[in-house]
């Protein structure tokens, strides 16, 4: 585990190899449908960013 701090907050992530540091699903801005996106403001706790968030809905084809 590893653990980086910024402006926007706490975030954990995972080490591979002692060389590579892996930071997964860290939303970055905020949208309300068909509206342009808001940068997210700071976390108030510390962010496991360990996977991926959801996925959009896609249509088969």
């Amino acid at each position: 585990m590893v653990q980086i701090s910024n402006q926007c907050g706490v975030f954990l992530g995972t080490q591979h190899n002692d060389q590579v540091d892996e930071f997964l699903g860290i939303q970055y801005a905020r949208a309300e449908r068909f509206q342009a996106p808001v940068d997210v403001e700071k976390y108030a706790e510390v962010v496991e960013a360990k996977s991926f968030g959801a996925q959009c809905p896609q249509v088969p084809g």
